[in-house]
């Protein structure tokens, strides 16, 4: 695999679908001594989807290992630790991680304990490795059941926590589950807090769920692969400079697409669309940010430069402050102008 050398920006990453697998491992010992009878490699196996895997739901069942063993604030503190080195020693500059607080209280922890203990682990991180920079989204979930009230202690923590290690919300799970209309009344109560967000739509859902979340008011869409379809979504996508938040390799293992070549960043990216490019669950689908592009230049073609111009629209898309976006642009300025490599 090629690597890529210059600064590497990643703002899609679910934090349990990223787990790495030497510390899930590690973890298991003391806490689910049972995964650990069959060995390393079949452990690792019931972490990363099949070959044979055909749907999102059952992408969405290889969660179940990591998150049985991230139920208390030591695990967490680990993961997050471990994976924001894995980050840095690939070279990414920054990263925002996302994860659900109610996904994590399973075992007596509250959703504020768990948010605590990740920003301990972002802060422990930041002194190892002060080359990447750190922010989190908080996750509301789609279940089939009433999960009204989590979603609500989620929001209020969000506000709580914004601009204090974290800095978006978001709702992840099953597209489709339920109507998106049934959460508008979080996202009116975000947009109160002035929290902004960003909305998983249109990964295995109708660009009608994509229409939706920005009625609602969100700030990026998540994989957004169906606005391929209306051509007037995309023309309003390109002139309001709506990202979205592309993952390819996750696209493709999930089935949402059936080809690399048939995924629409190409498209998006010709238009001149605010489209990034992002790993979605490193661990889960086996993928890195050096895959993602290595995927783009061999199956749709982007050259160099243009892989340049996605870590762009990145640092454009982020939620960060103008000063920042601008300390990130001058970093791929000075990397392109500086002739090693």
């Amino acid at each position: 695999m090629k690597a890529y050398s210059f600064p590497k920006f990643d703002l899609h990453l679910h934090l349990d679908g990223s787990l790495p697998c030497m510390t899930a491992w590690k973890l298991a010992k003391t806490r689910r001594p049972e995964l650990l009878e069959q060995g390393y490699e079949a452990f690792r196996n019931r972490m990363q989807v099949h070959p044979n895997c055909h749907s999102l739901h059952e992408i969405l069942d290889c969660f179940d290992l990591p998150l049985a063993l991230l139920q208390d604030e030591e695990a967490l503190f680990f993961c997050t630790k471990d994976l924001i080195k894995q980050l840095a020693e690939s070279g990414v500059v920054y990263a925002e991680i996302r994860f659900a607080p109610q996904q994590h209280i399973k075992e007596g922890l509250t959703q504020r304990q768990v948010i605590e203990a990740v920003l301990s682990g972002v802060r422990q991180a930041s002194k190892e490795f002060p080359q990447i920079e750190i922010q989190l989204i908080t996750c509301m979930m789609v279940f089939p059941f009433d999960n009204d009230a989590e979603n609500w202690e989620t929001v209020q923590l969000c506000h709580e926590y914004l601009n204090r290690g974290v800095c978006a919300l978001d709702i992840a799970g099953p597209e489709g589950v339920k109507p998106f209309s049934a959460y508008r009344p979080f996202f009116e109560k975000a947009k109160h807090f002035k929290i902004p967000f960003t909305i998983h739509a249109g990964e295995n859902g109708p660009v009608e769920h994509i229409k939706e979340a920005l009625e609602m008011g969100a700030s990026r869409i998540g994989h957004g692969v169906s606005a391929i379809d209306d051509p007037k979504l995309l023309l309003r996508l390109k002139e309001q400079r709506i990202p979205l938040e592309s993952c390819v390799r996750s696209n493709y293992v999930c089935e949402v697409i059936d080809n690399y070549k048939h995924h629409p960043i190409r498209s998006y990216f010709d238009q001149g669309l605010l489209v990034t490019v992002n790993t979605d669950d490193m661990t889960i689908i086996d993928s890195t940010l050096d895959q993602e592009y290595e995927i783009l230049q061999k199956e749709l073609y982007f050259s160099d430069r243009e892989l340049l111009e996605l870590c762009r629209n990145s640092v454009e898309a982020a939620f960060l402050k103008d000063d920042r976006k601008q300390y990130y642009l001058q970093l791929i300025d000075t990397w392109k102008n500086s002739g090693d490599h």
